[in-house]
């Protein structure tokens, strides 16, 4: 799924209204995301989790520094399979 914009709180409240639908794929593609906090890294979290459980992982694609500076701080790196944009 490409997401876009701000990945903030604003966009994880919109987003966990529409869960079940997000949560059904399993792959992110960031490359347009021009800003990620802690928000918006918790419902990636929680959206990986969901992957995990269903013995998938959250494919992220474009993460920049700024998602792996973060997803290193919170320990939560490991959680999502990186993969290089072709």
């Amino acid at each position: 799924m490409k997401l876009e914009g701000s990945l903030n709180a604003a966009w994880a409240a919109s987003s966990w209204r529409q869960q079940a639908q997000l949560f059904a794929q399993a792959e992110a593609d960031l490359t347009e995301v021009v800003r990620l906090d802690s928000a918006g890294l918790a419902l990636l979290v929680k959206w990986s989790q969901s992957c995990l459980a269903r013995g998938e992982r959250l494919r992220i694609l474009g993460a920049d520094d700024n998602f792996l500076k973060l997803a290193s701080l919170y320990g939560v790196a490991e959680l999502f399979d990186l993969a290089p944009l072709h």
